[in-house]
């Protein structure tokens, strides 16, 4: 069963590879410090996984990357517009998969 996991995870992230293996590490701010949160980012792009792994308190604000950029959640296809990075909700173990283009 976790294989199938691993493969769904794969799925989500492989139209992001070059951005994945190319980039630079991108550590966001976050106003919830049990929320863990990593990234890549380069010139154009930031890809951040919002992970909620500790029970912490569901919602977050973080500081987006860039000024004007179209913000997607990944695993949803949904745009989202800068006030919904002012109120975030990432459920208990769970995650959020957010990708900033400029």
């Amino acid at each position: 069963i976790y294989f199938y996991y691993h493969a769904k995870a794969m799925q989500n992230v492989i139209k992001y590879q070059d951005l994945i293996f190319k980039g630079e590490i991108y550590t966001p701010n976050c106003d919830n410090a049990e929320m863990i949160l990593s990234g890549v980012k380069n010139a154009d792009e930031v890809l951040i996984l919002l992970g909620n792994y500790l029970g912490a308190k569901e919602k977050c604000t973080i500081e987006a990357p860039f000024k004007a950029a179209t913000v997607t959640d990944v695993l949803t296809g949904k745009e989202l517009a800068p006030a919904d990075l002012q109120n975030l909700k990432v459920p208990n173990h769970r995650v959020r998969l957010l990708h900033w283009k400029r």
